[in-house]
Formats: C-alpha cells, structure tokens, sequence
C-alpha cells in the first residue's frame, strides 16, 4: 500500500483516523471517497 499520491489532508486525516480503533484501510477509502485497491 501507498499513500505518496494522496493529498495533506487526505494524508492528515489517514494518520488521525489510523490511530483509531478498528482503523482499516476500506473504511478510509470509502471516507474519502476512494476505492480501496489505490490505496
């Protein structure tokens, strides 16, 4: 997985969200409205 093409707040937001409990890289496709397999 890599996130070099995401954005500063897409990167922000996957760094605060990846803290959480129960993070998974889907939940966060699907939060920024990404499909999962380029992430």
């Amino acid at each position: 997985m890599s996130y070099h093409h995401l954005n500063f707040e897409d990167r922000t937001a996957l760094m605060l969200e990846s803290r959480k409990e129960g993070f998974s890289p889907r939940k966060f496709a699907e939060l920024i409205k990404r499909h999962p397999s380029t992430i």
